[in-house]
């Protein structure tokens, strides 16, 4: 349960899910844990709806593997609606509709609110209470009385919980916050990333970089910081370089993959097939346009991190955190860019062939002519 996300929508409160607003705007937040709709749910549920003919309710719609789940908020008690089942649900049972699973994690519920009653008096009208009754006989006031705690054990007391950087479930600390968010407006070049965030570097591999994003959402952060902390840290916190760096470091790798595309096509000349077949064809296109650029940058990228015009150019290609990229990662990369080039190519290679097998029919005539081929040219005989 605590690896899977979810996708939800509100309506009826603000985006900052601090006002009830009565609009069926939806409001989306994205790859959410079920902690984080938890603390959700914890905050709409002392929210109150205004007053009024049409206006919406605080709803709380949940799209997840186990379907769509949507609980709803009418009034200022306190208490979840379902729609389906119908009724009131506390926030556990919530969550183990949407998951399938009792909760891993506290739940800290409101605090209940009780009014004190002293032992002989009614907090409300004053009237004498015998020791003995639980309501008050003039008003009906319910007495409440406080057993006192129970003193902590010494045991608990000598072993206090370490500090650390985001403790339990608390929001972010400031510092951290505004770290985070500064790095959101002013991305680093890699080499700064890596020294100044290494936890975001480890990914969710680490520990940290999971316990401060959770954190992050916490804080019940604007939708704008809400969507960047969604993505993977390469997206909003390592610096890009600009379409001209990247034009030369294409111009520096051209002559080295030009180079493997001759020396391949040497080999391949040397094979017993068919010069004028298909399958030379195929198999030309395949290494020009596939095996010859795909093998290049997924060496150059997985081993070194860049191909030479990268390293010459001071680029680097990396994961979504800031690592070197996977062979599966670079190869998927150079794919989205020749794939669309190579299937344009094959097609117009097919729709020439095609073409060009036209005129191989002939047809005989009763005379024992043939007929020409078509000329479709626009220049005729006068």
């Amino acid at each position: 349960m605590v690896s899977e996300r979810f996708n939800v929508e509100l309506q009826g409160v603000t985006p900052d899910l601090m006002q009830a607003n009565g609009s069926y705007d939806a409001v989306p937040f994205k790859n959410l844990s079920a902690q984080r709709i938890a603390e959700i749910m914890q905050i709409i549920s002392q929210l109150c709806p205004p007053d009024g003919d049409d206006v919406c309710p605080v709803n709380l719609i949940v799209h997840g593997s186990r379907g769509d789940h949507t609980f709803s908020v009418f009034d200022g008690s306190g208490q979840l609606y379902c729609a389906d089942p119908e009724g009131a649900v506390n926030i556990e049972q919530a969550i183990m509709m949407i998951t399938g699973q009792k909760p891993d994690f506290a739940i800290a519920g409101p605090a209940p609110v009780t009014v004190p009653a002293s032992p002989a008096i009614c907090p409300s009208c004053q009237t004498k209470i015998e020791p003995d009754e639980s309501f008050c006989g003039n008003c009906g006031q319910a007495v409440v009385r406080h057993a006192p705690p129970p003193p902590p054990s010494p045991q608990a007391q000598a072993q206090p919980h370490p500090a650390r950087r985001s403790i339990g479930k608390a929001p972010v600390d400031r510092q951290t916050y505004d770290a985070i968010v500064g790095l959101m407006g002013n991305p680093l070049p890699l080499s700064e990333y890596r020294a100044k965030f290494p936890y975001l570097q480890k990914g969710p591999k680490g520990p940290e970089y999971r316990e401060v994003i959770d954190a992050m959402f916490r804080t019940d952060p604007p939708p704008e910081l809400h969507t960047r902390l969604t993505m993977p840290p390469r997206d909003w916190g390592i610096k890009k370089p600009g379409k001209f760096r990247r034009s030369l470091t294409a111009i520096v790798d051209f002559p080295a993959i030009l180079a493997i595309i001759v020396a391949g096509a040497a080999v391949g000349a040397k094979l017993p097939l068919d010069e004028d077949g298909l399958l030379i064809g195929i198999l030309a296109l395949s290494w020009i346009f596939l095996i010859a650029p795909i093998g290049y940058y997924t060496f150059f990228e997985t081993t070194l991190g860049a191909t030479p015009g990268g390293l010459i150019m001071g680029l680097r290609v990396v994961d979504g955190y800031g690592n070197k990229p996977s062979p599966s990662v670079s190869i998927v990369r150079i794919l989205a860019k020749v794939v669309w080039i190579f299937m344009l190519i094959m097609t117009l290679v097919t729709l020439r062939h095609q073409v060009n097998r036209l005129p191989s029919y002939m047809v005989k005539l009763p005379s024992g002519e043939s007929l020409q081929p078509i000329d479709d040219g626009e220049v005729v005989i006068n």
